[in-house]
């Protein structure tokens, strides 16, 4: 009787796993980029969660996501309380051009100068 208690129960359990992990993830479209946009929709009343934020999700289950310009090759989406997605980001190279030459006091006016820039705002 105790083992059959027991194959029950764990039985239970285990389609239970099953169904939880049965659930896909929500289909992104947008730029996986850094400082890309990616927008979805989810069950409505599902949390989303993404780099450890709290995403707005509106009452017919579409949200928005950006991506910041320093994102990691790999972050996660985490939909309702157990489903994590990850999102594969792809690398981004920027032109960086620099300014040279220009004079201290331009880059660090003194305080009667900063003082008279914050009173002109």
């Amino acid at each position: 009787m105790r083992l059959a208690t027991l194959i029950f129960v764990f039985t239970a359990f285990a389609s239970d796993v099953a169904r939880s992990s049965d659930a896909i993830c929500p289909e992104l479209e947008g730029e996986f980029r850094p400082g890309g946009l990616l927008w979805g929709e989810i069950t409505p009343g599902t949390s989303v969660r993404f780099a450890d934020i709290d995403v707005p999700v509106l009452p017919d289950g579409s949200f928005v996501i950006g991506l910041g310009r320093n994102a990691p090759n790999e972050m996660d989406l985490t939909v309702g309380e157990n489903l994590v997605c990850s999102l594969n980001i792809a690398t981004r190279e920027y032109r960086i051009s620099r300014v040279e030459g220009v004079p201290q006091r331009t880059v660090t006016p003194p305080a009667e100068q900063l003082e008279r820039i914050r009173r002109e705002r």
